[in-house]
Parts: C-alpha cells; sequence; structure tokens
C-alpha cells in the first residue's frame, strides 16, 4: 500500500527545507511504518547523504525518490509549515483517539 501523501510531502520538506519541520515533525505522527523509519534514519542521520547511505531496501528507495521530488511551496513558508503540521497533526490524532480507553500504552490516556 502506498505512503500517505501528506507524509511523503513531510518527509520532503524534512529532506529539502528541514528547518520547517525540525522543531515539531515526531516519528509518532507517520503511520506508515516505511516514512517513519525514513524520518528516523534523518533524523539519526548529519547529513542526508549519511542517512542515504545508512539506510537499505524500502527506506533507501523512499529517500532516493524524495530527494530528486521538489517540496512544493504553495504560499509563504509559515503557511507552508502550518498546512505541514495540519496535515501531519490531525490523522495521528485521529489514530490516537481510536485507541480504547485502557489499552494506551503504560502511563499514556490513564487518569
Amino acid at each position: 500500500q502506498p505512503v500517505d501523501r501528506r507524509e511523503l510531502d513531510a518527509l520532503r520538506w524534512a529532506i529539502h527545507q528541514p528547518q520547517v519541520v525540525a522543531d515539531w515533525l515526531e516519528p509518532e505522527l507517520f503511520a506508515d511504518t516505511t516514512a517513519r523509519a525514513a524520518f528516523e534514519q534523518l533524523m539519526a542521520s548529519s547529513t542526508f547523504r549519511e542517512a542515504l547511505d545508512g539506510s537499505v531496501g524500502p527506506v533507501h528507495t523512499l529517500l532516493e525518490r524524495l530527494a530528486v521530488e521538489d517540496a512544493n511551496a504553495e504560499g509563504d513558508i509559515e503557511t507552508v509549515r502550518a498546512r505541514l503540521v495540519v496535515n501531519m497533526v490531525s490523522p495521528a490524532a485521529g489514530r490516537t483517539s481510536a485507541i480504547p480507553v485502557g489499552s494506551a500504552p503504560s502511563g499514556h490516556g490513564q487518569v
């Protein structure tokens, strides 16, 4: 199944202009395991080249593909940033609210 376009967009920005997502984007916001692993690889590396060289399989393929795709800036950078936040946080919040109370990981969702 293909990676959600919103997750691909966030990864593109993490590759091409990391300062746009660096202070808020977290691995837990990615539903797709390959996209999450690609983001974690980017976070663990000093440069994109290091991330690409240290990746294998589907993660390598995804990073390689996104490296040649432009991050699409429609509007000023703050508008882009706001769109990225909404596109990543809203689906993650929906996934979190679908977890029944009592089944959340230890320390989360307990009153």
